[in-house]
């Protein structure tokens, strides 16, 4: 990182910088993983129920705000543990109130996400049933890719400290 990120040359840079920081998330952060699997399933639902533009700009606007505040949890609980290593009652508050950000967003993801996938979360089973009918081949691929995101999104990634290690 030796070059000064307020140069005006740098203002390229920072958005490497940016991808750098999303991609050590995406890796080290489970959660980030979960919250965007779901949310690209809530809008590719949104996409297969036909909801509408408004609403599903209303489930990106969700997945945006709820990545959002998990970048920032973990920014916190890097800098928290950076500055206090052991125990700290205070350092602990941080964490808990930047967890607590986390989930009051993601909780209020989900409730304007069931109310606007609504309906047609009850339907879904009748309708995998009918395609399971019709395109058995196309409900197991659908049931594959769903299991492969599913693990991809809580599997540990290895080589976690060493990375972490370079920063």
């Amino acid at each position: 990182m030796g070059q000064d990120r307020h140069t005006a040359g740098s203002f390229w840079a920072s958005f490497g910088y940016a991808a750098r920081g999303l991609r050590w998330a995406y890796r080290h952060e489970r959660n980030l993983r979960v919250h965007t699997v779901l949310g690209a399933l809530a809008m590719a639902l949104g996409l297969l129920e036909g909801i509408g533009s408004a609403n599903f700009v209303v489930l990106v606007v969700l997945l945006i705000v709820v990545v959002a505040l998990e970048l920032v949890n973990t920014a916190i609980e890097a800098v928290t543990d950076l500055a206090h290593p052991g125990f700290s009652p205070l350092a602990g508050v941080a964490k808990d109130l930047a967890a607590a950000a986390v989930l009051f967003g993601a909780a209020g993801a989900l409730g304007l996400g069931v109310w606007i996938l609504g309906g047609r979360l009850l339907e879904l089973p009748r309708r995998v049933g009918v395609w399971a009918a019709h395109a058995p081949g196309g409900l197991a691929l659908l049931v594959g890719a769903l299991v492969f995101v599913a693990a991809a999104a809580v599997w540990p990634v290895a080589g976690r400290r060493e990375e972490a290690d370079r920063y």
